[in-house]
C-alpha cells in the first residue's frame, strides 16, 4: 500500500578467510534474502570478490577487511583491480560510499580504528604495541619500490576519512515513504569491517592496545543508524545500544573465523536479519 515501507532480508557474513578454508557455495548461494552482506576478510586480495561474483546472483554489499590488503598487490593496485572487477555487476564494493537498494541506504567503509580505545596508554605507546602485534603493518604495502608498509598513522588517517564520511552521511535526513529519486530511502544500514563500539569485544575495560586495533568507540555515530554490521572481531555479536531518541540500535557480526583452526561459536552460514 502507498506510504508503507517494505523490509529487506539481509544475509550477513564476514571473516570467511577463504584463503584458509573454502566455504561451499551450496551452503550459502540459495539463502532466502534480498541482499548479501560481506563485511570484510572474505579472502586475501581479490579472492573474496571472485567468490561473491561466482556464488551470488542477488545484490551484494562488500567492504574490504584488513586481510583483503594482504598479498602481492599494493593498496592502490588492489583498489584499482577491485573496482574494475565489480564494475557493472551486482556486487557493490563500498569504501566511504553509499548505495540505495529497495529503499534502504547502505553506507560502507573498512573503517580502520582510531587506536584510542586503550585510554590508559599514550597514543605513541599504543602505536608501538600494535606495530608489533598486528600483521597489518608488515603484510600491507602502500608502495612497491621501495616496499612501503602500512603505518598506524596512515591507518588512523583512513579512519578519520571514513568517520567523516559516515558522520556527514548519517546526519542527512531519510526520505519520506513515497519520495521519488534514485537515492530515496527510509532506513540506513552501515557496513564496516572494524567494529564501531567496544561492546563488540565482549569484555569490559580497561582495553588493551590490541583491542584498540579491533574497535573504536563511535557511540555518537552508531546512534544515527538503523543497523550496523561489522566483522574483524572473531566473535558472534548481536546487541543493542541506547540512543538519545530512546530507541535502541542493533549491532551485529557473523564471522566464521579461521575455519578448522579457530572456529567462531555461533557462526551461521545462513544467518539473516530484517531491516
Amino acid at each position: 500500500m502507498e506510504g508503507e515501507t517494505m523490509t529487506l532480508r539481509l544475509h550477513v557474513l564476514s571473516d570467511l578467510h577463504l584463503e584458509f578454508a573454502a566455504l561451499p557455495r551450496r551452503q550459502v548461494a540459495a539463502v532466502p534474502c534480498d541482499v548479501h552482506i560481506l563485511a570484510g576478510d572474505i579472502g586475501v586480495g581479490l579472492l573474496g570478490l571472485d567468490w561473491a561474483l561466482a556464488t551470488f546472483t542477488r545484490p551484494v554489499i562488500y567492504v574490504m577487511g584488513n586481510h583483503e590488503f594482504y598479498g602481492k598487490r599494493t593498496v592502490p593496485d588492489l583498489w584499482r583491480a577491485a573496482y574494475t572487477k565489480v564494475r557493472g555487476t551486482h556486487v557493490h564494493l563500498l569504501e566511504n560510499a553509499a548505495v540505495v537498494i529497495e529503499g534502504v541506504r547502505f553506507l560502507g567503509a573498512t573503517l580502520w580504528t582510531d587506536l584510542c580505545l586503550a585510554g590508559y596508554l599514550s597514543f605513541e605507546r599504543t602505536t608501538m604495541a600494535v606495530t608489533e602485534i598486528m600483521n597489518d603493518y608488515t603484510q600491507i604495502r602502500l608502495g612497491r619500490y621501495p616496499k612501503w608498509p602500512l603505518t598506524p598513522a596512515m591507518a588512523c588517517a583512513w579512519h578519520d576519512e571514513s568517520a567523516a564520511f559516515l558522520e556527514h552521511a548519517l546526519v542527512e535526513p531519510a526520505s519520506a515513504p513515497g519520495d521519488s529519486g534514485a537515492l530515496s530511502y527510509h532506513r540506513t544500514v552501515v557496513v564496516t569491517h572494524h567494529a564501531p563500539h567496544p561492546q563488540s569485544l565482549g569484555k569490559k575495560p580497561p582495553y588493551t592496545a590490541e583491542d584498540a586495533a579491533y574497535a573504536s568507540d563511535l557511540s555518537d555515530l552508531v546512534a544515527h543508524a538503523d543497523l550496523w554490521i561489522h566483522g574483524h572481531i572473531h566473535t558472534h555479536c548481536d546487541y543493542r545500544l541506547p540512543t538519545p531518541s530512546k530507541r535502541s540500535m542493533r549491532v551485529i557480526a557473523n564471522p566464521r573465523g579461521y575455519d578448522g583452526m579457530v572456529p567462531v561459536a555461533g557462526f551461521d552460514a545462513r544467518w539473516t536479519v530484517e531491516v
